[in-house]
């Protein structure tokens, strides 16, 4: 995974901010979302963040990996991030 040249992240006390400097917007995440966005611009897999997320946070690892993936979907349809074959 690999966020658009156009995209900063920051990580902050309770979660994380993309910066969106095309348009100047902000997109908040909560820390669950943070974490597995750091996780995965740091090439690890769904599966591994799923796992990690669930084992840290006693959370069901298949609830995580579908918020993973719908995470994954939106910052693509929102152009902030690239996912897929090819992409790390």
């Amino acid at each position: 995974m690999i966020l658009a040249p156009h995209v900063n992240f920051y990580l902050t006390d309770n979660g994380g901010i993309l910066q969106n400097r095309k348009t100047g917007g902000w997109w908040e995440l909560n820390r669950l979302g943070a974490i597995a966005l750091h996780l995965m611009l740091n090439g690890e897999s769904v599966e591994f963040v799923g796992r990690r997320i669930s084992v840290n946070f006693q959370l069901s690892e298949s609830i995580v990996v579908v918020g993973v993936l719908a995470l994954l979907r939106d910052l693509q349809f929102k152009q902030l991030a690239y996912y897929g074959t090819g992409v790390r």
